[in-house]
């Protein structure tokens, strides 16, 4: 399987593509929250259908290029780039977008930039914390045309941490979540390999989920996955 993932990520294996996605939350609660950085569940109501996004940041000075990942209104792929222009919200133009699961700034950020539904006032959907240059979020939703086989994810939680860390996948079939793995984490890090990967159809959204009898609990996730064209 590493020879196999090493030659996919060369672009040797022909309409197969390797996919790697991380993100945190850095204050759990005692209520299910989605592991990315915004906090809280992510609002996929948010992007039941293609929305217009608003980028914004709160330092003046983030006027660079940012770059977005994510699909379009039939599921397909698209990754575009804006000029942002600090506090002064910059909307997408002409680009609609079903999913965002990406987002990177050409240089150091100085504040928080977020993409947000609505307005530049409206619902977050991705979000760079200051400094960081890139999205953490741990969400992920299959492109139009392909399969997705999770090959493993690595959860991991800090000193006197705790998690209950839930898989949680949308098939388009079904519509609802419906947790998929679990695991409980103290104070450690863990590996979850698929013996035989997780196939996961077109369309279908990934959300990793973390609750903790600790209140303020950190959780980091990536995870891992192979896009075959169909």
């Amino acid at each position: 399987m590493y020879e196999f993932g090493m030659n996919v990520a060369r672009g040797y294996v022909e309409d197969f593509q390797s996919i790697h996605k991380f993100g945190s939350n850095l204050a759990l609660s005692g209520s299910a929250e989605s592991i990315w950085s915004a906090g809280g569940l992510y609002p996929w109501s948010s992007l039941a259908t293609a929305q217009t996004l608003y980028f914004i940041s709160t330092d003046s000075g983030d006027t660079g290029t940012l770059t977005v990942q994510g699909l379009d209104t039939n599921y397909n792929s698209q990754i575009k780039t804006y000029t942002l222009n600090g506090l002064t919200a910059v909307d997408s133009g002409s680009d609609t977008w079903l999913r965002v699961f990406r987002m990177s700034y050409a240089d150091e950020n100085a504040g928080t930039i977020t993409a947000r539904v609505t307005s530049g006032t409206g619902t977050v959907v991705a979000q760079i914390e200051a400094t960081k240059g890139q999205t953490l979020m741990a969400l992920y939703t299959i492109p139009a045309g392909f399969n997705g086989y999770l090959l493993q994810y690595t959860a991991s939680v800090g000193k006197g941490d705790d998690v209950n860390l839930d898989l949680f996948i949308r098939d388009p079939a079904i519509n609802g979540f419906r947790i998929k793995n679990e695991l409980k984490l103290y104070e450690a890090t863990f590996t979850q390999q698929f013996a035989i990967p997780m196939m996961l159809v077109e369309k279908s959204d990934i959300d990793f989920r973390g609750v903790t009898t600790n209140p303020g609990s950190d959780c980091i996730v990536t995870f891992d996955l192979i896009l075959d064209k169909r």
